[in-house]
């Protein structure tokens, strides 16, 4: 008989505690079948993770949980989900469920048509615009074409019309003497003022040149990936590192594991971070099966 159970690893009174399946018979920390998540109760909120849907798959199978097991699987929401996996869903979309993913999930062949439909799409739009935009082009030449005549007609109107001579202005009759001599003084105390005007240097003053400020750099955003599925990441540590800039697989596979440890250790959490950037590097990349066959061998993040 199969047996869900909590397996021991880690040092002397730092316990880490992998859940894994195996026979009945074997001992407690010996070999097992298969790791369906770990448990950590060293670090405050105690952190757990089970992979939903191969925990419903040995629960439906006849796998028998431990107490310390169950009470983990009932808190997860496992055995509510195993209800509904016996009443008749699928096992799929139950995991999926859990995990927040699409189900069914799209395969690439749909994913590619997709793209193609769409592309078709902006192909028809395009051709439905070209007789619209070719019919405003001809109205407007239309247009043009009507409006071309009367302007023509105005212009000969206008060079055939005679040119009207303007009648001479009568001459002004000459100013008495006492007016002269009147405004004799006044002209020269004119010229006089004009004179000072233009011989006042003229200082110009220097322009300050406007700097026109740099448009700032635009802010690239990222989505951010779900750290704690690195084994050893719980919850308060992916935290930690989201308030340390560190939201995505890619940020922690660049990460080294001195910066990682130090931003730990400002949180207040006891964790062994070295193996977080290679787990880092696989899930970047999408093998995820690779990095299933790594987590397998490690021992609550550290290389056993």
């Amino acid at each position: 008989m199969l047996k869900i159970r909590l397996a021991r690893r880690g040092k002397k009174r730092q316990p880490f505690y992998r859940v894994v399946v195996a026979e009945a018979a074997s001992k407690r920390d010996g070999r097992y079948v298969e790791q369906i998540g770990y448990y950590n109760p060293m670090v405050d909120p105690i952190e757990y993770k089970l992979k939903e849907d191969r925990a419903l798959h040995w629960l439906s199978v006849g796998a028998q949980p431990t107490e310390a097991a169950e009470r983990l699987l009932k808190k997860q929401g496992t055995y509510d989900r195993l209800a509904r996996l016996r009443a008749g869903e699928e096992l799929g979309a139950l995991a999926a469920e859990f995990n927040g993913e699409p189900w069914p999930p799209i395969s690439e062949e749909e994913k590619q048509a997709a793209a193609e439909e769409a592309v078709k799409e902006e192909a028809e739009k395009t051709e439905e615009a070209a007789p619209v935009a070719e019919t405003v082009v001809e109205e407007a030449i239309e247009e043009v074409a009507e409006e071309a005549p009367v302007e023509a007609v105005a212009e000969e109107v206008v060079e055939e019309a005679p040119a009207v001579e303007p009648e001479p202005e009568p001459q002004p009759e000459p100013v008495a003497e006492v007016v002269e001599e009147v405004a004799a003084p006044v002209v020269e105390e004119v010229v006089e003022e004009e004179a000072a005007v233009v011989a006042a240097p003229v200082i110009e003053e220097p322009v300050a040149e406007v700097v026109e400020p740099e448009p700032a750099p635009e802010s690239v955003s990222v989505a951010a990936d779900d750290l704690t599925r690195i084994e050893g990441i719980g919850p308060k540590i992916a935290e930690a590192l989201h308030a340390a800039g560190i939201s995505s697989f890619l940020d922690l596979a660049g990460s080294t594991s001195s910066g990682l440890r130090t931003i730990v250790q400002d949180a207040g959490i006891s964790a062994v971070v070295d193996t977080w950037p290679t787990q880092s590097t696989l899930a970047a990349a999408g093998d995820w099966d690779e990095l299933t066959a790594l987590q397998d061998k490690l021992d609550g993040g550290r290389a056993a």
